[in-house]
């Protein structure tokens, strides 16, 4: 079949254009959620407002005479819902985080995608200052200036020029004119049509094209297409169980499809091989066994799950797949609770959950299935399924035979000073700091705990505001940009709290809202009490206090697993 790649580049109204008003642009299934907060937002703005490249959208296009449910059954429109007399169909292989922002910018920060709402706090732009605040308490809401200055929006237009100066408004336009102008580079795949040797070609198209960028997940690309190889009520019963659950829990869909092919006893192995030849022939040698277990064993396999759902939010407070560094350890829990016919995790003994809650903490701080995945993944399967309770020992022993980590010290948790916590590099971090806020009891500094809120609704907020340490970064030590985002965004700078709260802290100096809280919240958040600290000019000093208490907590909560 031909195989063309065509670069074209276009302005983010054209763009928005053809997103909202002529194409279909579809989400493949491991494109589907938008998972950018405010602060990633606000840097895609002030890239855009200052020139700097902010990445390329890959496109696919959907082969003429095929159906978008042949290609990929758990994709779902970027916006709205699917147009029926559409030009022509995308699917948006790279970029969707990008082209969700603006979207959000350009209508009033609230979209719908199918019948899901997708919403994000408004971000303004203060003209004197020239720069970007989340929130509305400084400057104008910039949603409303794009929509005056870009699409001549007339009531917009006019709250504008009412409510600016002649200097600040032509300030103003002038940032709105760059959005206006700013070009996004677009690479359209085109294909004849849909089979193995094509996914093969675009999953090597892909990585290729983007290999500057963050990494197509080719492996989700496989598999989401896989998904559509099973035919009649398997498909529909996997369809149905990846939809309730990355709803109601942000799943992806890999450890689903791991956990469908181990309980119908397929091997792990080569599933990571990215090939689709051989992951069709997978499915095709063991089509009857897959469809016998998601058809006839259906609701057991349902349960495996469910209890592992049940388990990790009910009993250890994770309310969201995304909070895991790894999904794929949901994959060995479901193996156990399914093969266990666990109903209840009731059935569970005090020390049998503990030592699954050690485990998965273990497994996920040391990201112990990032490397050798499916090998390590089947090692442990295969002691899941003969174990008559969780074989905590026994996955150690094949944790240390891969030579991995099973003891986190003080040395690696001191690291996460070295590293930018919200970035990808640093979420194991950001997973143990939210676990312990669980553990501690913590609310999220609007009397709500932690553990019920929903994880969309917590914001990663800087206890020494970001905006403050940008204003006084003259009183900073640190050699380069890079180094200046590890001190702010590092793990003793930041705890997790509720959205509209941290923005209504906004850049306010420690000193000033920290003498809100109680010595209670300041110690569930292992903040330390002294005041003394909240001062720039102490702020390395804050640091090595607050990971103190970090390391505190942790040997209190996971001794059996830590070490100094």
């Amino acid at each position: 079949m031909s195989f063309s790649v065509k670069v074209d580049k276009q302005s983010i109204p054209q763009l928005l254009h053809g997103i909202e008003d002529v194409s279909n642009y579809m989400l493949p299934s491991f494109q589907r959620r938008f998972l950018w907060d405010e602060d990633d937002i606000l840097k895609l703005l002030d890239s855009i407002k200052n020139g700097y490249p902010v990445g390329n959208v890959i496109l696919w296009k959907k082969p003429e005479g095929v159906e978008i449910e042949e290609i990929d059954p758990l994709s779902k429109p970027l916006i709205r819902t699917v147009k029926e007399n559409a030009s022509s169909t995308y699917f948006v292989i790279d970029g969707q985080q990008r082209l969700t922002a603006l979207l959000l910018a350009f209508n009033g920060w609230r979209i719908t995608r199918g019948e899901e709402e997708i919403s994000r706090s408004p971000i303004s732009y203060e003209p004197n200052s020239g720069r970007f605040y989340k929130g509305t308490t400084r400057g104008k809401d910039f949603s409303t200036i794009l929509r005056g200055i870009v699409y001549n929006d007339y009531k917009a237009l006019q709250e504008i020029m009412n409510e600016f100066s002649e200097e600040a408004y032509t300030k103003v336009e002038k940032v709105a004119t760059a959005f206006k102008n700013y070009e996004i580079p677009i690479y359209v795949i085109e294909t004849a049509g849909i089979n193995e040797n094509i996914i093969n070609m675009l999953v090597e198209a892909f990585i290729r094209v983007n290999k500057y960028g963050e990494r197509i997940k080719s492996l989700e690309l496989v598999l989401s297409y896989i998904a559509g190889r099973v035919s009649g009520k398997a498909k529909e019963n996997i369809i149905q169980l990846f939809n309730y659950y990355e709803k109601s829990f942000d799943l992806d869909l890999q450890p689903l499809i791991r956990y469908s092919l181990a309980v119908s006893n397929v091997r792990q192995s080569g599933i990571s091989s990215t090939s689709p030849s051989k992951m069709s022939k997978l499915v095709r040698d063991y089509r009857d066994q897959i469809t016998e277990t998601l058809v006839e064993r259906y609701n057991e396999v349902k349960k495996g799950f469910d209890i592992t759902y049940q388990f990790v939010k009910n009993i250890l407070g994770i309310t969201s797949a995304e909070i895991l560094p790894s999904q794929i350890t949901l994959v060995p829990l479901s193996v156990f609770f399914y093969g266990q016919k666990i109903e209840s995790v009731n059935q569970l003994s005090k020390s049998e959950m503990k030592d699954i809650e050690n485990w998965l903490v273990l497994v996920n701080f040391t990201t112990y299935y990032t490397s050798k995945t499916d090998s390590k993944l089947q090692k442990d399967i295969n002691i899941l399924r003969k174990a008559s309770k969780f074989p905590y020992n026994e996955l150690i022993k094949n944790i240390n035979d891969y030579h991995g980590r099973t003891i986190i010290k003080e040395a690696d948790i001191r690291r996460g000073m070295e590293i930018n916590a919200i970035k990808r590099p640093g979420k194991p971090y950001l997973f143990l700091l939210y676990m312990l806020l669980v553990k501690n009891g913590a609310d999220d500094w609007t009397g709500i705990r932690i553990n019920v809120r929903s994880w969309k609704d917590l914001s990663t907020h800087h206890i020494f505001p970001r905006d403050y340490l940008l204003d006084n970064k003259d009183k900073l030590e640190y050699e380069d940009e890079d180094e200046l985002e590890k001190l702010i965004n590092n793990i003793s700078n930041i705890t997790k709290i509720e959205k509209s709260k941290n923005i209504e802290i906004d850049g306010k100096p420690p000193k000033e809202y920290l003498k809100e809280l109680d010595a209670t919240a300041l110690n569930k958040h292992m903040i330390p009490g002294d005041e003394s600290l909240y001062d720039i000019d102490h702020y390395d000093e804050f640091m090595e206090k607050r990971i103190q208490l970090i390391l505190n907590n942790v040997k209190k909560h996971y001794s059996d697993i830590f070490s100094s």
